[in-house]
């Protein structure tokens, strides 16, 4: 047995393709491709074409007069209010009073309790009060936060003295004459103020130069439930809507407006717009607008100074952001050069090849024109062409160019040019004209950076 040889064939195994392997890596190869292509490709911006306005806005810092009168203490004690700062009364109502022995102050704290009745229209002044705050807020004018809190303190101190004075009002009456309790009521309609700074008494007629010096305003307020002495200023009654703005300004803008009668301005502190009749006065060296206004002065009775943007120039159209902005060269071409053929009826030029001899007519797009001349295409025909004259010999060679402005207009997924009038431009954003051939529509999309592409490149935009 031991001599016997083995007779075990050993057979090799059949190697089995698996398509779902093979399936399976082609699909990991064709995404680890497209993730490669879509990190390494240029992503281009897009802004879509809109309808806007620009305006060249001019600030300033304007001086605020009004028809003011001061009205001053009799009596000395504790001083308490009951309507609200810079708020409209009619004649005869109670804008404070005077405990000159403190007993009724003491009387409406002890009246002010949990239970104590509000009217709602309290409350709804409070809130409106609060909406335009945060509606208007800016961080570059923080320092109206104190002007707000002012105004709150005042609304809530309003409220509670008038609800709180009902509650003493007849204890008032039984002891009055040896109580003290004197009060101040309005001798006209008004809009009532409680600071004093020392212009009430400054007007358009006797304004000097020396006035404006918003850096050294100071103005004194009075505060509610502080202590008064004979003499000393009780409130402040603006007693007409008609009040004036008065800020330097600089000849190039007096020459422009020479011609006009009104002037539009927007207020800075609550972005409120309106038209204001003005006059421009020579004061030594220097110009002086004084803006006349009849409304809107309710809103900024208590600022002395005011920031406004006199809006002298407003355009409207098509709004695209500058950095969209390039320019090409386009080819000069005489206007006898053009004749309208092919299979279109489309404008175009025979062009004579520089080899065959044989003269084809193409289409030419104008995107501009002058008196004399059309201009085309640069990508489409190329410096050195020969064009021949309709029904002549006289043949054109290509070579005066002129550079016209424009964007790259990628609806169709690659850049094409379109030719723009610039009507207005500040620094960021520019006004086209609207149905320029060859231009722009609304909602049309642009790349947002023009520099970045070039004509006819295909587009991987991102919104």
């Amino acid at each position: 047995m031991a001599g016997k040889k083995n007779n075990i064939i050993k057979y090799r195994k059949s190697f089995h393709l698996n398509i779902g392997i093979i399936v399976f890596a082609f699909i990991i190869i064709y995404l680890c491709f497209y993730v490669f292509s879509y990190l390494t490709q240029r992503k281009i911006g897009i802004y879509e074409v809109e309808q806007g306005t620009i305006a060249e806005n001019n600030t300033y810092q304007a001086l605020a007069l009004r028809e003011e009168s001061v009205f001053y203490s009799e009596y000395s004690g504790v001083l308490d209010y009951y309507i609200s700062d810079t708020a409209k009364i009619g004649s005869g109502d109670l804008i404070c009073s005077i405990d000159e022995e403190g007993e009724i102050a003491r009387r409406m704290a002890a009246a002010n309790s949990d239970d104590l009745d509000l009217n709602s229209s309290y409350f709804k002044n409070l809130k409106n009060s609060v909406k335009q705050y945060t509606q208007t807020y800016s961080g570059d004018s923080f320092y109206h936060v104190y002007d707000f809190k002012e105004q709150v303190g005042s609304l809530i101190t309003e409220a509670v003295n008038q609800s709180t004075l009902s509650s003493v009002s007849q204890y008032v009456d039984q002891s009055a004459g040896g109580v003290g309790l004197h009060r101040s009521y309005a001798v006209q309609p008004g809009i009532v103020n409680y600071s004093v700074d020392g212009y009430e008494n400054v007007s358009a007629e006797n304004f000097t130069p020396e006035l404006i010096r918003p850096l050294d305003y100071s103005k004194e307020t009075i505060k509610n439930n502080s202590s008064i002495s004979f003499g000393d200023a009780m409130y402040k009654l603006i007693t007409s809507e008609n009040w004036v703005l008065i800020f330097r300004i600089s000849e190039d803008v007096m020459q422009r407006l020479n011609e006009d009668s009104y002037v539009r301005l927007r207020f800075v502190k609550d972005g409120t717009s309106c038209l204001a009749g003005y006059e421009i006065r020579q004061i030594e060296d220097s110009y002086y607008m004084f803006l006349s206004l009849n409304n809107h002065m309710i809103r900024f009775a208590g600022d002395r100074y005011l920031d406004i943007e006199l809006l002298l120039d407003e355009q409207s159209g098509l709004k695209i952001p500058n950095t969209a902005i390039v320019t090409k060269d386009f080819f000069e071409v005489p206007k006898e050069y053009f004749v309208k053929g092919g299979d279109s009826n489309e404008w175009g030029v025979y062009v004579i090849d520089g080899e065959t001899h044989e003269i084809a007519f193409t289409e030419a797009a104008i995107y501009d024109k002058s008196e004399e001349a059309y201009y085309i295409s640069s990508s489409v025909f190329s410096a050195g062409a020969i064009l021949q004259k309709p029904d002549s010999t006289e043949t054109f060679s290509l070579s005066r160019t002129r550079q016209l402005q424009g964007v790259y207009n990628v609806n169709k997924g690659f850049a094409v040019f379109k030719r723009i009038e610039i009507v207005y431009q500040n620094e960021e954003y520019t006004i086209i004209k609207n149905g320029t051939s060859y231009g722009l529509s609304l909602y049309d999309h642009i790349a947002l950076e023009g520099d970045a592409i070039e004509e006819n490149e295909l587009i991987n935009y991102t919104r």
